[in-house]
């Protein structure tokens, strides 16, 4: 990537900072599944509770991402980024200070509403800066900052709680977005203030707005298909592994392989994406291989090549998603296109797992949540083409006026 026409030292370090600030949400979003087990000793949550309170991180994603992007697009990106940080450190201290399920509660859904803004300001901010021939590249760059949060949690929080307490660790989960706000704060130049837009409501977006908006609402439509099925798919292959006789370890660290490379592909995938002429055959490519990968699992006996190859083929396609999504948007409805795409993960998030175990539960079978995210993720090329279709009726002209 480096080598390649376009790319600097400074492109990249700009590029890295961009993730650096995104990270912030996937680090403070695993962190209390990291010291599940020391919440459940210590404060006598159930599992129950401390599912809801994962969950509760990507809630706002889903019911205020909308009403963020007007946020956004009123007030203007650095400002509204500053303040959702700050939002982040609060909740987070909130979380790792309660004493109870409510506190705690309170406090995941306040770091989770800066958490969603957050990822929205840095992906337009990402597009913007990179617009052109770099421009699914770096989407495709940015949205890795998500799994690779869930990453860094997984490292150091552990460890954290084991020397010197669950609290400490959830302490930690508000000191990386208080650095990252100090950082934003001093670096400026690297996090400008965008232009601002005259107030607008809801009224307004469903109004006058949406309409404007459909061929990123069909790309968020596909995005939110692309995140049921592969959610849906890393959450319940552990299950049918086991199902058919692997130990749960090796079970857990197979299906792992699918996340690890959808990791390491997505990157990479923006860049092969930039250098075709045709984005679009990419994408098609990426979801329907991902697809037959994940069912050719089931036959295959849960060969694990094969959970490598479904993250691999995954992951050329993401970053042509977000490349089309900020094409498909004037630069004033930028930010309300991003929340859309916001609200389209954050949903698939939390529908993928819901859906697989209603797919278990009525067939009896675990093979029944793999089937049905194969499925899911070969339907997102329905939207997919709708907005293609969309953007073409855009700049075909229409009949000529008789005269």
């Amino acid at each position: 990537m480096e080598s390649s026409p376009g790319w600097t030292r400074a492109s990249l370090s700009v590029l890295a900072a961009f993730v650096a600030v995104r990270l912030s949400a996937g680090f403070q979003f695993h962190a209390v599944a990291v010291v599940a087990p020391l919440l459940v000793s210590a404060l006598g949550l159930s599992y129950t509770e401390v599912g809801s309170l994962i969950g509760a991180y990507v809630l706002p994603a889903v019911l205020l991402s909308i009403p963020g992007g007007l946020v956004i697009q009123r007030f203007g990106d650095r400002r509204v980024l500053l303040a959702s940080l700050a939002l982040c450190v609060a909740g987070a201290a909130l979380t790792a200070a309660g004493g109870g399920f409510a506190t705690m509660l309170a406090g995941r859904l306040i770091a989770g509403t800066g958490g969603a803004l957050v990822q929205i300001i840095v992906l337009k901010m990402a597009t913007e800066r990179f617009a052109g021939p770099r421009m699914s590249t770096a989407t495709a760059t940015a949205l890795t900052a998500w799994p690779l949060g869930i990453a860094l949690a997984l490292a150091v929080l552990g460890t954290v709680a084991q020397a010197a307490g669950w609290r400490t660790a959830l302490a930690v989960a508000a000191a990386y977005p208080l650095l990252v706000l100090a950082a934003v704060w001093w670096a400026a130049r690297l996090f400008p203030a965008s232009a601002q837009a005259p107030a607008a409501n809801l009224r307004d977006f469903a109004g006058s707005q949406l309409p404007g908006l459909l061929p990123a609402l069909a790309i968020s439509l596909a995005w939110m298909l692309l995140n049921i099925g592969f959610s849906g798919f890393v959450a319940f292959a552990p299950t049918w592994l086991a199902d058919i006789g692997r130990p749960l370890d090796r079970a857990g660290a197979a299906a792992s392989l699918t996340g690890w490379a959808l990791v390491a592909a997505q990157p990479w995938g923006g860049w092969i994406a930039d250098r075709l002429r045709r984005p679009s055959l990419l994408l098609t490519v990426s979801i329907a291989g991902s697809a037959a990968c994940m069912l050719a699992t089931l036959p295959a006996r849960g060969a694990e090549p094969l959970y490598v190859l479904v993250g691999l083929v995954m992951g050329l396609g993401p970053g042509v998603l977000g490349a089309a999504l900020a094409m498909s948007a004037r630069p004033d409805q930028r930010a309300l296109a991003f929340a859309l795409f916001a609200t389209g993960s954050g949903a698939g998030s939390m529908l993928g797992p819901s859906l697989s175990g209603v797919a278990v539960d009525v067939a009896g079978a675990s093979a029944a949540a793999i089937v049905l995210s194969g499925v899911t993720m070969a339907s997102a090329l329905l939207p997919w083409w709708w907005a293609r279709h969309l953007q073409r009726a855009r700049v075909t002209p229409g009949p000529r006026a008789p005269a």
